[in-house]
Protein backbone atom coordinates (compact mmCIF):
# COMPACT_ATOMS: atom_id res chain seq x y z
CA UNK A 1 0.00 0.00 0.00
CA UNK A 2 3.01 2.39 1.07
CA UNK A 3 4.64 1.65 -1.86
CA UNK A 4 2.27 2.58 -4.56
CA UNK A 5 1.84 6.38 -2.38
CA UNK A 6 5.62 6.69 -2.20
CA UNK A 7 5.02 9.23 -5.78
CA UNK A 8 2.12 10.87 -3.76
CA UNK A 9 4.46 11.37 -0.87
CA UNK A 10 7.44 12.64 -3.47
CA UNK A 11 5.17 14.94 -4.63
CA UNK A 12 4.05 16.43 -0.94
CA UNK A 13 7.50 16.82 -0.16
CA UNK A 14 8.51 19.06 -2.32
CA UNK A 15 5.03 20.88 -2.55
CA UNK A 16 3.50 19.56 -5.93
CA UNK A 17 6.67 21.58 -7.50
CA UNK A 18 7.60 19.01 -10.72
CA UNK A 19 10.39 20.87 -11.80
CA UNK A 20 12.36 20.68 -8.65
CA UNK A 21 11.42 16.75 -8.56
CA UNK A 22 12.44 16.30 -12.00
CA UNK A 23 15.72 17.98 -11.46
CA UNK A 24 16.32 16.29 -8.92
CA UNK A 25 16.04 12.84 -10.25
CA UNK A 26 18.19 14.39 -13.31
CA UNK A 27 20.97 14.88 -11.28
CA UNK A 28 20.63 11.36 -9.12
CA UNK A 29 20.21 9.46 -12.89
CA UNK A 30 23.76 10.68 -13.63
CA UNK A 31 25.94 8.19 -14.67
CA UNK A 32 28.62 9.35 -12.05
CA UNK A 33 26.32 9.43 -9.38
CA UNK A 34 24.36 5.90 -10.47
CA UNK A 35 27.66 4.28 -10.33
CA UNK A 36 28.26 6.68 -6.94
CA UNK A 37 25.10 5.17 -5.15
CA UNK A 38 25.95 1.49 -6.43
CA UNK A 39 29.19 1.49 -4.71
CA UNK A 40 27.44 1.95 -1.24
CA UNK A 41 25.71 -1.74 -1.74
CA UNK A 42 26.97 -4.87 -1.51
CA UNK A 43 28.56 -5.66 -4.65
CA UNK A 44 26.39 -7.16 -7.21
CA UNK A 45 23.33 -6.41 -4.78
CA UNK A 46 21.79 -3.71 -7.03
CA UNK A 47 22.64 -5.19 -11.27
CA UNK A 48 18.83 -6.44 -11.27
CA UNK A 49 18.18 -2.93 -11.44
CA UNK A 50 18.46 -1.04 -14.44
CA UNK A 51 19.96 2.67 -14.16
CA UNK A 52 16.64 4.34 -14.36
CA UNK A 53 14.80 2.05 -12.00
CA UNK A 54 17.50 2.36 -9.93
CA UNK A 55 17.59 6.21 -9.89
CA UNK A 56 13.58 5.87 -9.31
CA UNK A 57 13.94 3.59 -6.47
CA UNK A 58 16.85 5.95 -4.83
CA UNK A 59 14.64 9.34 -5.30
CA UNK A 60 11.12 7.70 -3.82
CA UNK A 61 12.29 6.27 -0.70
CA UNK A 62 14.42 8.97 -0.29
CA UNK A 63 11.15 11.09 -0.12
CA UNK A 64 9.57 8.89 1.45
CA UNK A 65 11.86 8.98 4.25
CA UNK A 66 11.84 12.66 4.59
CA UNK A 67 8.43 12.91 4.52
CA UNK A 68 7.82 10.59 7.17
CA UNK A 69 10.30 12.41 9.75
CA UNK A 70 8.91 15.43 8.59
CA UNK A 71 5.17 14.10 9.15
CA UNK A 72 6.49 12.98 12.83
CA UNK A 73 8.07 15.80 14.07
CA UNK A 74 5.13 18.58 12.51
CA UNK A 75 2.65 16.36 14.52
CA UNK A 76 0.24 15.77 11.65
CA UNK A 77 1.72 12.20 11.29
CA UNK A 78 -1.96 10.53 11.72
CA UNK A 79 -3.30 12.53 8.79
CA UNK A 80 -0.99 10.22 6.77
CA UNK A 81 -0.37 7.15 8.07
CA UNK A 82 -2.66 4.95 10.45
CA UNK A 83 -1.10 5.22 13.92
CA UNK A 84 -0.78 1.63 14.73
CA UNK A 85 1.82 2.08 11.69
CA UNK A 86 3.53 4.62 13.31
CA UNK A 87 6.26 2.81 15.52
CA UNK A 88 7.03 -0.11 12.87
CA UNK A 89 8.05 2.99 10.23
CA UNK A 90 9.90 4.49 12.58
CA UNK A 91 11.64 1.72 13.88
CA UNK A 92 12.53 0.76 9.83
CA UNK A 93 14.20 3.86 8.69
CA UNK A 94 17.24 3.21 11.60
CA UNK A 95 17.21 -0.88 10.47
CA UNK A 96 21.01 -1.53 9.12
CA UNK A 97 19.57 -2.97 5.85
CA UNK A 98 16.99 -0.38 5.08
CA UNK A 99 19.98 2.24 4.68
CA UNK A 100 20.08 4.44 1.47
CA UNK A 101 22.80 6.37 0.98
CA UNK A 102 22.67 9.82 2.37
CA UNK A 103 23.96 11.63 -0.59
CA UNK A 104 20.39 10.99 -2.28
CA UNK A 105 19.01 12.91 1.04
CA UNK A 106 20.98 16.02 0.75
CA UNK A 107 18.24 17.91 -0.85
CA UNK A 108 17.08 18.37 2.32
CA UNK A 109 20.10 17.91 4.40
CA UNK A 110 20.42 21.22 6.37
CA UNK A 111 16.82 20.67 7.46
CA UNK A 112 17.48 17.07 8.15
CA UNK A 113 20.48 17.89 10.56
CA UNK A 114 18.57 20.95 11.97
CA UNK A 115 15.67 18.53 13.37
CA UNK A 116 18.66 16.15 14.76
CA UNK A 117 20.55 18.52 16.66
CA UNK A 118 17.59 19.87 18.29
CA UNK A 119 16.08 16.70 19.24
CA UNK A 120 19.00 14.60 20.66
CA UNK A 121 19.64 17.38 22.84
CA UNK A 122 16.25 18.16 24.14
CA UNK A 123 16.90 15.53 27.10
CA UNK A 124 19.93 17.66 27.83
CA UNK A 125 18.69 20.80 27.84
CA UNK A 126 21.13 22.15 25.20
CA UNK A 127 21.37 22.69 21.76
CA UNK A 128 24.86 21.97 20.24
CA UNK A 129 26.23 23.46 17.17
CA UNK A 130 25.31 21.27 13.83
CA UNK A 131 29.56 20.96 13.42
CA UNK A 132 29.65 19.77 16.85
CA UNK A 133 27.20 16.96 16.32
CA UNK A 134 26.82 15.93 12.59
CA UNK A 135 31.26 16.28 11.79
CA UNK A 136 32.78 18.09 8.85
CA UNK A 137 32.33 14.34 6.98
CA UNK A 138 29.02 13.52 5.51
CA UNK A 139 27.80 10.44 6.96
CA UNK A 140 27.28 6.83 4.63
CA UNK A 141 23.28 6.92 5.86
CA UNK A 142 21.05 7.88 8.13
CA UNK A 143 21.51 5.33 10.71
CA UNK A 144 25.06 6.76 10.50
CA UNK A 145 24.01 10.09 10.91
CA UNK A 146 21.97 8.98 14.32
CA UNK A 147 25.28 7.34 15.85
CA UNK A 148 27.24 10.42 15.46
CA UNK A 149 24.49 12.42 17.02
CA UNK A 150 25.19 10.15 20.36
CA UNK A 151 28.24 10.39 20.20
CA UNK A 152 31.35 13.02 20.12
CA UNK A 153 32.79 13.73 16.91
CA UNK A 154 35.45 16.71 17.39
CA UNK A 155 38.01 14.22 19.73
CA UNK A 156 39.21 10.59 18.65
CA UNK A 157 39.71 8.55 21.97
CA UNK A 158 41.28 5.09 21.82
CA UNK A 159 39.77 2.80 23.59
CA UNK A 160 42.56 1.11 24.32
CA UNK A 161 45.07 3.64 24.71
CA UNK A 162 45.92 3.28 28.33
CA UNK A 163 44.62 0.06 28.97
CA UNK A 164 46.82 -1.97 31.10
CA UNK A 165 46.94 -5.07 29.60
CA UNK A 166 47.45 -6.95 32.63
CA UNK A 167 43.48 -5.99 33.33
CA UNK A 168 41.46 -9.11 33.00
CA UNK A 169 37.47 -7.89 33.22
CA UNK A 170 35.24 -9.89 34.77
CA UNK A 171 31.42 -9.07 34.20
CA UNK A 172 30.00 -11.43 36.78
CA UNK A 173 32.16 -9.46 39.55
CA UNK A 174 31.02 -6.33 38.18
CA UNK A 175 28.84 -4.74 41.15
CA UNK A 176 25.33 -3.49 40.78
CA UNK A 177 23.77 0.18 41.20
CA UNK A 178 22.75 -0.84 44.65
CA UNK A 179 26.00 -2.72 46.02
CA UNK A 180 28.20 0.65 44.61
CA UNK A 181 25.57 3.08 46.33
CA UNK A 182 26.49 0.91 49.85
CA UNK A 183 29.68 1.83 49.63
CA UNK A 184 29.23 5.42 49.05
CA UNK A 185 29.19 6.07 44.60
CA UNK A 186 26.19 7.81 43.56
CA UNK A 187 24.95 8.08 40.01
CA UNK A 188 23.47 11.31 38.22
CA UNK A 189 23.34 12.11 34.40
CA UNK A 190 25.89 13.78 32.74
CA UNK A 191 25.77 17.58 32.35
CA UNK A 192 24.47 19.18 28.84
CA UNK A 193 25.08 16.29 26.35
CA UNK A 194 23.76 12.92 25.57
CA UNK A 195 26.93 11.42 24.42
CA UNK A 196 27.94 8.04 25.23
CA UNK A 197 31.13 8.94 25.42
CA UNK A 198 30.61 10.94 28.73
CA UNK A 199 31.57 8.64 31.28
CA UNK A 200 32.92 10.99 34.65
CA UNK A 201 33.42 10.64 37.98
CA UNK A 202 32.93 13.89 40.56
CA UNK A 203 33.50 14.44 43.92
CA UNK A 204 30.65 14.47 46.38
CA UNK A 205 30.38 16.25 49.64
CA UNK A 206 33.38 17.25 51.69
CA UNK A 207 35.15 15.03 49.59
CA UNK A 208 33.24 11.75 50.92
CA UNK A 209 31.10 10.83 48.56
CA UNK A 210 32.13 10.00 44.60
CA UNK A 211 29.53 10.34 42.05
CA UNK A 212 29.23 8.70 38.91
CA UNK A 213 27.68 10.82 35.43
CA UNK A 214 26.72 8.19 33.40
CA UNK A 215 24.68 9.46 30.04
CA UNK A 216 21.07 9.58 30.40
CA UNK A 217 18.52 7.39 28.45
CA UNK A 218 15.15 7.24 27.68
CA UNK A 219 13.81 3.35 27.41
CA UNK A 220 11.14 2.96 25.03
CA UNK A 221 9.29 0.40 22.78
CA UNK A 222 11.87 1.88 20.22
CA UNK A 223 14.68 1.40 22.17
CA UNK A 224 15.58 -2.53 21.91
CA UNK A 225 15.44 -2.01 17.93
CA UNK A 226 17.44 1.07 17.70
CA UNK A 227 20.35 -0.29 20.08
CA UNK A 228 20.65 -3.25 17.73
CA UNK A 229 20.60 -1.37 14.89
CA UNK A 230 23.23 0.91 16.09
CA UNK A 231 25.39 -2.46 17.57
CA UNK A 232 25.13 -3.89 14.39
CA UNK A 233 26.47 -0.52 12.87
CA UNK A 234 29.22 -0.63 15.12
CA UNK A 235 30.21 -4.27 14.06
CA UNK A 236 29.86 -3.62 10.07
CA UNK A 237 31.59 -0.71 9.69
CA UNK A 238 34.55 -0.40 12.30
CA UNK A 239 33.03 2.63 14.50
CA UNK A 240 33.78 3.46 17.64
CA UNK A 241 31.71 1.20 20.08
CA UNK A 242 30.60 3.40 22.29
CA UNK A 243 26.74 2.08 22.08
CA UNK A 244 27.86 -1.06 22.29
CA UNK A 245 30.32 -0.51 25.49
CA UNK A 246 27.10 1.58 26.89
CA UNK A 247 25.13 -1.31 27.01
CA UNK A 248 27.48 -3.49 28.06
CA UNK A 249 27.74 -1.40 30.98
CA UNK A 250 24.56 -1.18 32.11
CA UNK A 251 24.06 -4.76 31.51
CA UNK A 252 27.24 -4.95 34.46
CA UNK A 253 25.42 -2.09 36.32
CA UNK A 254 21.75 -3.31 36.34
CA UNK A 255 21.10 -6.73 38.05
CA UNK A 256 17.17 -6.34 39.10
CA UNK A 257 14.29 -4.23 39.16
CA UNK A 258 15.81 -2.33 42.55
CA UNK A 259 18.55 -0.75 40.09
CA UNK A 260 16.59 0.31 37.78
CA UNK A 261 14.71 2.46 40.33
CA UNK A 262 17.93 3.73 41.26
CA UNK A 263 18.99 4.82 38.22
CA UNK A 264 15.60 6.41 37.16
CA UNK A 265 15.57 8.33 40.81
CA UNK A 266 18.90 9.59 39.98
CA UNK A 267 17.57 10.76 36.40
CA UNK A 268 19.86 8.58 34.64
CA UNK A 269 17.04 6.52 33.21
CA UNK A 270 13.42 7.18 32.10
CA UNK A 271 11.42 4.27 31.78
CA UNK A 272 8.35 4.71 29.48
CA UNK A 273 7.93 1.32 28.97
CA UNK A 274 5.87 0.40 32.12
CA UNK A 275 7.32 -1.87 34.95
CA UNK A 276 10.95 -1.62 36.25
CA UNK A 277 11.49 -5.44 35.15
CA UNK A 278 10.48 -4.70 31.70
CA UNK A 279 13.51 -2.24 31.83
CA UNK A 280 15.60 -5.07 33.51
CA UNK A 281 14.61 -7.79 30.84
CA UNK A 282 15.37 -5.01 27.78
CA UNK A 283 18.86 -3.86 29.18
CA UNK A 284 20.48 -7.70 30.02
CA UNK A 285 19.30 -9.74 26.71
CA UNK A 286 21.57 -8.16 24.59
CA UNK A 287 25.00 -8.37 26.06
CA UNK A 288 24.56 -12.19 26.42
CA UNK A 289 25.77 -12.64 22.60
CA UNK A 290 28.18 -9.31 22.80
CA UNK A 291 32.22 -10.01 23.47
CA UNK A 292 32.61 -7.21 26.17
CA UNK A 293 33.90 -3.89 24.76
CA UNK A 294 36.11 -2.24 26.89
CA UNK A 295 35.31 1.90 26.33
CA UNK A 296 35.00 2.98 29.27
CA UNK A 297 37.89 1.10 31.20
CA UNK A 298 40.73 3.54 29.77
CA UNK A 299 37.78 6.69 31.50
Amino acid sequence: MLEKRKPEFAMKLFSNDKEALTSLYEKLGDPEMVKDLRGFYEEGSTTKYCDKVFTKMMLLDACFILYLINSVFDRNIRSTFPLYMVPILCIDLFLLENQIPFKVLSPKRTWLESILCIRSDQRSGEQRQKSELIGGKEPDHLLHLLHRSHTTRNIYIDPFGDLNQNYIYKSNNFPNVNQLLDVGIRFKPSDHTISLEHFDFSKGWCGFSIAVQLPPMDVTGYTKPILLNLIAYEMYSGEDDWVTSYVCLLHSLIGDHEDVKVLTKAGVLENWLGTDSEVVELLREGPNYLHTQFAYLHT
